[in-house]
């Protein structure tokens, strides 16, 4: 088996395309009902409840879970990722955060509000740290 990618369900393609094509640096191909954009991981699905009950053949509401997910994707420098982030007023969850667990990481909400985590595994595990003491997220 082969996880392919995920699909957002929104009622806005078009601010959620603009939004992901400047945080993932890659184009999206489709409409304004439905886009794609290919990361060299997996594709993220953008789409309107309309394309995707039509599609799909069920009602989203009663059938999408509890929404509690967040979309991970590797990168090279989370601070780096950070900066470039804080340019366009991005809601930050959390500031960059280096984990016990043997992460990096900075979590920040796409314009619908869904959850977003860039992260980078530690060569060796470090002990909880911010590295900004800029507690705002501006």
């Amino acid at each position: 088996m082969i996880f392919t990618g995920v699909c957002l369900i929104t009622g806005d393609v078009p601010r959620l395309v603009q939004f992901y094509e400047y945080v993932l640096r890659c184009p999206a191909r489709g409409d304004d009902t439905r886009a794609e954009i290919a990361t060299p991981g997996c594709a993220l699905t953008i789409c309107t409840q309309q394309a995707a009950r039509s599609d799909m053949g069920f009602g989203l509401t009663s059938s999408c879970g509890a929404s509690r997910t967040i979309l991970r994707f590797a990168v090279d420098d989370v601070d780096e990722e950070y900066q470039r982030l804080r340019r366009v007023d991005v809601s930050f969850a959390c500031l960059p955060t280096s984990h016990s667990w043997g992460a990096r990481t900075v979590h920040f909400h796409d314009p619908d509000g869904n959850l977003v985590s860039f992260y980078r595994p530690l060569a060796q595990p470090e002990a909880d740290t911010d590295a900004s003491a800029d507690s705002t997220g501006a």
